[in-house]
């Protein structure tokens, strides 16, 4: 079963790593040097963060989510099974 987690996406420069915050699942964000490394490294922190729960939370709708100030909106998928 695949589901997508929305996520906020700060923008990284050549001083900070760019920066991955899952606000469906409190606690849980990634990091990664290259913008190329980000969703894969995001999608490793859900998928290890979703490991330890018991019940696993539904995706948030799209239509729901708004990112902050200076952030991107994003969608990471994840295969639960």
């Amino acid at each position: 079963m695949k589901r997508q987690y929305p996520v906020f996406i700060e923008p990284g420069d050549d001083e900070t790593a760019w920066g991955v915050i899952v606000p469906d699942l409190p606690g849980c964000f990634s990091a990664a040097d290259e913008e190329s490394d980000l969703v894969e490294n995001a999608r490793e922190a859900i998928t290890l963060h979703l490991s330890e729960l018991d019940d696993i939370p539904a995706p948030s709708s799209l239509r729901d989510v708004v990112a902050p100030k200076g952030m991107f909106l994003g969608i990471v998928d994840v295969d639960l099974s």
